[in-house]
């Protein structure tokens, strides 16, 4: 979160498109800090750390999708 803020910051001064450069950058980082966790020689840990990553964030979206859909299909109730 820090680094998106500080990329939306810079973006908000300078008008340049930044905000895809910095998920990428926050993405590789988070995977990095994750494969911490793991052993840190392997780079076995680093692709552990990006699916699991990546499946935390397939998950998440997915649950904010379903509740969403609920929210919706009660309210039209």
């Amino acid at each position: 979160m820090l680094i998106y803020s500080v990329v939306g910051i810079a973006q908000g001064f300078t008008h340049i498109k930044l905000l895809q450069f910095g998920a990428i950058v926050a993405f590789i980082y988070t995977t990095f800090a994750l494969g911490q966790f793991f052993d840190k020689k392997k780079l076995s840990s680093y692709v552990k750390a990006l699916f699991a990553y990546l499946l935390g964030m397939l998950s998440f979206f997915m649950i904010a999708i379903f509740v969403g859909k609920m929210i919706d299909w009660v309210i039209k109730l």
